[in-house]
Order: structure tokens, then sequence, then C-alpha cells
């Protein structure tokens, strides 16, 4: 799915297409989308590996676009907490991609986001914020469920102990 943001007044809001854009927001895209972002010019092999599951971070560039994979919590899991990646393109504006939807971190970030001189630098580091937010906050909430687990430690059932190794490989997806 496709969805186009400009900047009006600092905030940003929705637009129809790809030329009034400062963002565009491409999630669990379909193969329409896809092309749309070939026809922008990013880079097909990197925009495939963003849709991998399994991809590291990194930084790329190449045909005036600098790439950012990175990997977010999953939204929509939050059972198991793993991350998943997204994809940050700079170019000629904005684009983010990913597999999954991310309306959870994304639509609270447009209705929330204030940039008094709109920039590319400007909206790229208050979405790096806004990741770093979700991070903490499920850094917090895995913190809180393992005092509830540990409170007292001379009284660790095997099933404890698994919780915390469950814990423990949460943690470790985040790193």
């Amino acid at each position: 799915m496709l969805t186009y943001y400009q900047f009006a007044d600092g905030a940003l809001e929705r637009c129809d297409d790809v030329k009034c854009a400062a963002w565009t927001r491409c999630e669990n895209p379909s193969a329409d989308d896809l092309f749309h972002l070939h026809q922008l010019g990013l880079d097909d092999d990197l925009v495939n590996d963003a849709l991998d599951p399994h991809e590291i971070p990194r930084i790329e560039q190449g045909d005036g676009w600098v790439y950012f994979i990175t990997r977010l919590p999953g939204v929509d899991d939050n059972f198991n907490d793993f991350t998943t990646p997204i994809m940050f393109a700079l170019g000629e504006h904005v684009v983010t991609l990913s597999r999954e939807r991310m309306g959870r971190v994304w639509q609270p970030f447009v209705d929330r986001t204030r940039i008094q001189a709109p920039s590319q630098t400007q909206l790229f580091l208050v979405m790096v914020e806004a990741m770093l937010r979700s991070y903490q906050s499920r850094v917090a909430l895995i913190n809180r469920q393992t005092r509830a687990v540990t409170g007292d430690v001379t009284t660790l059932r095997s099933r404890d102990i698994a919780t915390l190794v469950e814990f423990e490989r949460k943690l470790n997806d985040y790193l």
C-alpha cells in the first residue's frame, strides 16, 4: 500500500500522488507498488532486500539515493516482539518501505509531527526518533516483565527460567 504525505504548515498531511509528496510510505507492497518504487528509481535489489524478513541493517547508496535499512520492533506482534526490516530511501524525497503495516508507529508520527522548516533531513531524523521511542517502549515493557518474574529469585521455577530465556531472545533480536 502506498501513501503520500506532504507538509502543510509544518504538519504532515496526505496528498494524492508522488508529485506533491515529501514522504512516500509503502507497506506490505503489491506488485503495482513495487513497480511504482522502480519508477521512482529505487534499486530493485535493495527493495527486495528490505522485504526479506531476515535482512540485516546497513547503509547503501547509488543513483542519487541513500538507503538506510534497519529493523523495527514488529508492531503487529505483541507476543513475540520480533523485529522487522524497514528501509528509508532518501533521494528526491523520503521513501519508507516495510513488508508489514506500520500504522501503530506511523499514524501517531503523522498525527504529532510538526517541523518548522521541513526538510528531508529533518523528516528522516524525526522518523529515526520515532523508531527509538518504539524500541524504548518495548525494552521498558520487557524490563517490567522481567522484574515481575524475578521478584524473588530464590523461588524461580523452570517455567520462570524459560520466560527469562525468552526475554533474552527478544532483547538479542533488538540488538
